[in-house]
């Protein structure tokens, strides 16, 4: 219940603070914002979904090593799967906003590019939420990440009090994000012994390296070719740069 509680305050309740600081066209962009990001995690939830019954079933056996090795598995399955994804969107997301809307909300698109950083952050907690649930040990877990969550919320306020733009929400989510990955590995470390290095090496390490280096050369390509290239072939591109 406090887990649930956190997720739906912290999502629900900064869309409630963005309408006390801005016009309704905000929550707009958001509503927008979520639907785009939602459909792209669809991706990571169908293969999570393949992954969840083994990662409980090898725990109940006592087969920790093979449990160890889904969690590391999916985790980076999970990140590359959405990147594929992701990333052209958040390339030539205003291309793809101009297509598909005819007015356009202010900031959608940072909402965007912000939210699929979010939600590639989270991907990776996902055989992570996967392997603590099924100790079934929950109270700290839950307590620890789900205070995280919840400080969504009073962070938000704070920002926008501040005056700062409304996608500060979005960077404060990510920052949120991070911790509650660092959370999550600390606590599945004393749960099932979870070695927080190999994860690094072998989770944390490559998806960084990857979406960095893709990242930059779809970049490149856009800005290089967008005087001689179409977007489609941008997009395209982007594509490739992951696979590569």
């Amino acid at each position: 219940m406090w887990g649930n509680a956190a997720a739906v305050l912290s999502n629900q309740g900064v869309n409630v603070i963005l309408n006390m600081f801005f016009c309704p066209t905000i929550n707009a962009a958001r509503a927008i914002t979520f639907q785009i990001s939602g459909a792209l995690n669809s991706f990571v939830q169908n293969l999570q979904v393949a992954v969840n019954p083994q990662i409980i079933k090898s725990y109940a056996a006592g087969n920790f090593d093979y449990m160890h090795k889904l969690v590391y598995y999916g985790a980076k399955y999970n990140f590359f799967l959405l990147l594929f994804f992701a990333l052209p969107v958040a390339i030539e997301v205003d291309t793809i906003l101009k297509l598909w809307l005819t007015v356009i909300p202010e900031h959608t698109g940072i909402f965007v590019q912000l939210a699929l950083v979010d939600i590639l952050i989270d991907s990776i907690s996902a055989p992570l939420i996967t392997a603590a649930q099924a100790t079934g040990k929950i109270k700290l877990y839950q307590t620890v990440v789900g205070g995280i969550l919840l400080m969504n919320l009073p962070l938000s306020y704070m920002f926008l009090h501040a005056e700062f733009s409304p996608s500060i929400v979005f960077m404060v989510s990510i920052v949120l994000s991070i911790a509650s990955l660092v959370a999550r590995l600390a606590i599945l470390k004393s749960l099932i012994s979870l070695s927080i290095e190999r994860f690094t090496s072998f989770v944390l390490l490559p998806v960084v390296g990857v979406g960095f280096v893709s990242a930059i050369m779809a970049l490149l390509i856009k800005y290089l070719l967008q005087e001689v290239a179409n977007d489609i072939f941008i997009i395209a591109c982007s594509f490739i740069s992951t696979m590569a």
